[in-house]
C-alpha cells in the first residue's frame, strides 16, 4: 500500500504501519514463529494420543493446558477441554503450586 508516496506495510485492519523493520528483527520473529510452530505440532501429537485413547483424553488436556496456557486463546482447545470436563480453575490453581 502506498500512502503519501512511501511505502507502508499494513496490519490487521488495514491500520498502517510506520516502523522500520530491520532484518535481524525478521529473524527474531521467524525464529519465535518456529517456536510455535514445534509447540503446535507437540500439541498435535498429544492430542491425537488422546483421542485414540478416549478415557485418557481429559488428563492429556490438563496436561496440555498446564504446559501451553495460551491455548486458552484458541476456541478449538477450549471447546475440547469443555467437552471433556477439564476443570480449567483446578489446572490453573496446581500449575501455581508447582512453580512455589
Amino acid at each position: 500500500q502506498k500512502l503519501a508516496g512511501e511505502d507502508k506495510y499494513c496490519t490487521l485492519h488495514g491500520i498502517p504501519r510506520t516502523d522500520v523493520i530491520m532484518p535481524i528483527d525478521v529473524l527474531d520473529e521467524l525464529e519465535s514463529a518456529t517456536k510455535q510452530f514445534k509447540s503446535s505440532l507437540g500439541r498435535i501429537k498429544k492430542l491425537r494420543q488422546a483421542l485414540l485413547d478416549k478415557s485418557n483424553a481429559k488428563e492429556v488436556l490438563s496436561e496440555i493446558l498446564k504446559e501451553d496456557p495460551e491455548i486458552m486463546n484458541d476456541p478449538v482447545y477450549v471447546t475440547a477441554l469443555r467437552n471433556v470436563q477439564v476443570d480449567i480453575a483446578t489446572v490453573e490453581k496446581s500449575k501455581i503450586k508447582t512453580k512455589v
